[in-house]
Formats: structure tokens, sequence, C-alpha cells
């Protein structure tokens, strides 16, 4: 019953069986009932912090074959401090703020949580590798991470060459990204991924069928190949079908991909195998995909285009756009478009808007919205990854403790668990 390092005063636990009785914890997080006959009894605990701590059972069984006393020592778990988190289709991945060991929890049928089995979890677990990851990318049946010294590794699915180490095999360990280039991030979509190098060049690997490696070709490649016109871009996101980043000096914006709902916000609905320019921007400090939609901020407004069937462009209709319409209310911050959805932070409260069969919104409800709406929680946030599914996760902004809403049908939530929440729920310790 205790996870040393938080005493918890004011627990209400009551104790029923061959005698009763019921208390509150003191000071010291501990509980007694002494004197008792002897019999089978059972200790229920509620009114605990559940949103700052976490106990994985609320009651428990004590048999006292010849009496005495019963003795709850009641101490929080001591929340993990998550420094960022990756969203991807039906999983996650997140690293600690401590000493950065990389967590993934979800589905794993590809390896794609690189934990070196192929079950899913429900509970975050570490990924096999003696690697320390600066940064984590999830993407739809692979994920992937840079070092300190810029080596790139990946694991999942192999079957577009989307891990980039030269074969078609699929590993549920890290393995290297071929040709010893030093990124300084990179991104995972759906079976291609691509990063920015640390001299400033864009490689993409993996499915190609779209253009998603940007090299002006139709073919797949399982090592990195250097995307045409090679822009200097940074902040490199790639979302299912297409990839999107401003350059690095700040006076531009490229996509290229798949453009079947305007998504490139090049004003048309072709397909891109090379970087084309996003109209009507100008200067703007960031540019985000979703699944078929994209978003950016102009001057302080916040401006999404493509695919709009579930109100994901927050413009307050369902009418796709291939170039750039305002999101009603202007939630401009760090925004987060996902699959059929986009979240923002603004000042650290959260906004959602778009699909919300699963709760991705937040909002307690599963009704879509075409508007921003506010999320039913207190808690303020300082990262925000809405991935490519129909879940969303978070890290507050004081506690630094990590909590996803939505889909769980494979445990991506990591809440111990597989049902699903319309509103933000704490992820379990490691």
């Amino acid at each position: 019953m205790s996870a040393a390092g938080n005493p918890q005063s004011g627990v209400a636990v009551s104790l029923t069986g061959a005698e009763s009785g019921s208390a509150t914890t003191g000071a010291t997080g501990s509980y007694q009932i002494g004197s008792l006959a002897a019999g089978a009894y059972t200790v229920t605990i509620s009114n605990f912090d559940s949103i700052t701590y976490f106990w994985r059972v609320t009651s428990l069984e004590v048999s006292l074959s010849a009496g005495g006393t019963v003795v709850v020592d009641f101490d929080g778990e001591t929340p993990t401090s998550w420094r960022s988190v990756a969203v991807g289709a039906s999983h996650s991945c997140a690293l600690t703020q401590s000493d950065s060991e990389a967590y993934c929890w979800g589905r794993n049928d590809h390896g794609q949580l690189g934990t070196g089995a192929m079950d899913n979890t429900d509970v975050p677990m570490p990924v096999s590798s003696n690697l320390t990851f600066q940064n984590l990318q999830a993407g739809v049946t692979h994920s992937c991470g840079v070092t300190a010294t810029g080596s790139a590794h990946c694991w999942g699915a192999n079957d577009f060459g989307q891990l980039g180490d030269g074969t078609s095999q699929s590993s549920n360990v890290p393995v290297a990204v071929a040709g010893a280039l030093a990124f300084k991030g990179v991104t995972a979509g759906e079976g291609f991924t691509c990063g920015v190098t640390q001299d400033d060049h864009t490689y993409c690997w993996g499915r190609n069928d779209r253009g998603q490696l940007g090299n002006g070709t139709g073919e797949d490649s399982n090592v990195p190949v250097r995307i045409a016109q090679d822009p200097t871009l940074r902040r490199l996101i790639s979302s299912l079908t297409h990839t999107c980043a401003p350059t690095l000096t700040g006076d531009g914006r490229y996509c290229w991909g798949a453009n079947e709902s305007g998504q490139l916000g090049d004003g048309t609905t072709q397909d891109r195998n090379v970087p084309v320019a996003v109209q009507a921007l100008g200067s703007t400090g960031w540019i985000k995909p979703g699944g078929s939609h994209s978003c950016a901020d102009i001057e302080g407004v916040l401006l999404c285009w493509g695919q709009n069937d579930a109100g994901q462009l927050g413009d307050g209709t369902e009418q796709a756009s291939p170039v750039p319409v305002a999101v009603v209310s202007n939630p401009n911050g760090w925004v987060a478009p996902g699959w059929r959805h986009t979240c923002s932070l603004v000042e650290g409260e959260l906004f959602c808007w778009g699909d919300n069969a699963w709760g991705q919104l937040g909002n307690g409800t599963t009704e879509p919205s075409n508007v921003p709406v506010a999320a039913s929680t207190a808690l303020r946030f300082r990262w925000l990854s809405s991935g490519k599914g129909s879940h969303t996760c978070a890290i507050s902004t004081d506690t630094e403790m990590l909590f996803c809403w939505g889909g769980n049908v494979f445990g991506q939530l990591g809440t111990g668990g597989t049902e699903g929440s319309a509103i933000p729920v704490r992820v379990v310790n490691p």
C-alpha cells in the first residue's frame, strides 16, 4: 500500500468486516485500528489526491487469524516528471525530465514501442536501448529518436524502409539510421521519416507514393535521400502523408507530399513530390501539419487549411480549404494538429476543435466542434502533442506530470487500463 515519498493526510479509510471503523489519515499519512477480532476485513480508500498522485488499488483484503491491528501507511507515489511527449496513431512515447529516459506505451504490433517485445502495454515501458535520446518522434507504426551527438535511431515497422537502416526488416529495438548523418531532429509519418541535419540539410526515407520524401520521385528509399531544392529548413514536422517546415531564416514556409484536401496550402489539391511554398503566410514563426490539414501562425493570427470534414480547421464550417483560413477566436499559442482534430495551448490553457468521437477534445463530451472549445480541466500545460490518431497528450506546467485523453483501445493513454477518457487523465509512473 505504500509508495514512499509523500505522506498524505486527510485520506478517508474505512474498515468493514468482523468489526467496522473509519478514520482519516493524520499528518504522517498513517491510519490504524487496533484490538480487532479475528476475521476478514476490507480496507477501502477514498478522498485522495487522484490528480497529483496515483494509487493502483483503492481497496484491499486483510485477514486477521488471531486478531490484532490493521495499519495503513499512506504515502503518495511521487509523480514522474516528464520532459517531452510524442503521440503516434495508437501509441505514445515520452522522455523523463531528470535523465531523458525513453518510454513508450500503447499499440506494439510492429514493435513501435521499442521494448524488445511485440505486446501492447497500457503503462510506460522503457525503450530497450542504452542510448540517451534528446528528442523522440512517434509515427503510425514506427518511432524514432535522436541522441545528443545527432545519431538517429528508429524502431517498429520497416515495410517501406522507414527505419532508414538500408533494409526492410522491422525491429522491436532501436536501429541506427544509415549514412552516418548527424541530425538536429527527426519527424515520423505513416511509413516515412524526415530529418534536418546539423549542417541544415533535409533528408527523408521510407514511403514515397505521394511524394512524402520530397526528392522529386515516387520511389521508396530505405536510406536517407536529400529533398529536392533543399531549402534550409527548421522545426520539421510530418503528419500521415505530408511534411511542413519553416525556413531557417523565417521568410518562407514549405510543404510536400499528399495534397488531396489542399493540406499543402499551395492553392491546389495536387500531390507534390518537391517542397512548395504555402500561400499567403508571409513571415511566421511556425507551421505544423495534421492528418490532412495544416496550421500556422501569421503575425499572431492562427490559420489552418486542408481537410475540414470534422471542423478541424476551426473556422466554424466543415468546408475544406486549400488556402489558409482564420480559426475562430484565435486561440494562438502552442498548436498541435492531430488526425481529424486540433488542439492549442493559450498561456497554458487547453483548447481543442474538430472530431471528438473518442473524447480527444478533452471537454468531457464526444460531440465534435468546428470552433475551439475549452477542455474540462483546471490544469495548465506547457507541452502538447496530438499525433496521428484519436488521442492527445500534454505535460502540466507546474508539476511536469503527463496527461492524455481520447481513444485508448491499445492502452495509448498510459493509465494502466484501456478505457478511453474525454478529459485529461494522468499517465501512471513507469
